[in-house]
């Protein structure tokens, strides 16, 4: 007990103190709730990272498609937006 009691005044005292004198369900739920957190911003970053990789294929393929003279030439285009784009304009022709 010494050693979380110095620990508890090192880093702030009152918050570790009160989980060190808090019951066994309270601790579970603080621990959930800390596993969620993590959890929550895994899936954050992971989202934002996606988002970029999008946004950068997405950028690629608008490029690639302003510099071809015609459809026919961008349809061999492997990105999604061009997957996208395609799957649109077969289904309006």
């Amino acid at each position: 007990m010494p050693f979380t009691h110095s620990l508890a005044l090192y880093v702030g005292g009152e918050v570790l103190d009160m989980i060190s004198q808090s019951g066994a369900v309270a601790k579970t739920v603080l621990f959930i709730l800390l596993a969620f957190s993590i959890l929550s911003w895994a899936i954050i970053v992971s989202k934002w990272s996606l988002m970029r990789k999008a946004r950068t294929q997405s950028g690629r393929f608008v490029r690639a498609f302003a510099k071809r003279s015609g459809w026919e030439t961008c349809r061999p285009w492997r990105s999604s937006s061009g997957q996208v784009l395609s799957s649109a304009y077969s289904i309006m022709v």
